[in-house]
């Protein structure tokens, strides 16, 4: 699979023009994200399977970017890039199959709450 990003950008941020040119230089497609759409599933956002009715769902109120198709190390190179030239830490996953089956809405939830368990 490609190398992709899944970015549920809420508002206008002064770093998103950032990010898309790293991602048009580095070859990466972004797939952006409305808040209408946070309910669907990652599989369904990415196309890769059909997009079912949105469940109810609250859309997340920071940035979240979810990678695909990434090796280690070429993710490792992409997100030290982004921090580099001023990309802001934001909620951030890598899929999986497991959460593959989940919303954006229900993932972002999980991160926030996994940094406020850790103190961040």
């Amino acid at each position: 699979m490609n190398e992709q990003i899944l970015c549920y950008l809420p508002g206008p941020l002064g770093w998103s023009g950032t990010l898309d040119r790293i991602c048009r230089e580095e070859g990466v497609r972004t797939v952006p994200v409305s808040p209408a759409r946070c309910g669907q599933t990652l599989a369904a956002l990415l196309g890769l399977s059909p997009a079912a009715a949105n469940p109810p769902h609250t859309a997340p109120r920071e940035p979240v970017l979810v990678l695909c198709g990434f090796t280690r190390e070429r993710m490792e190179a992409f997100l030290d890039r982004l921090r580099r030239e001023g990309v802001p830490p934001v909620l951030k996953a890598v899929v999986t199959p497991t959460n593959l089956g989940w919303t954006l809405a229900a993932l972002a939830e999980e991160l926030a709450r996994e940094r406020r368990e850790l103190g961040g």
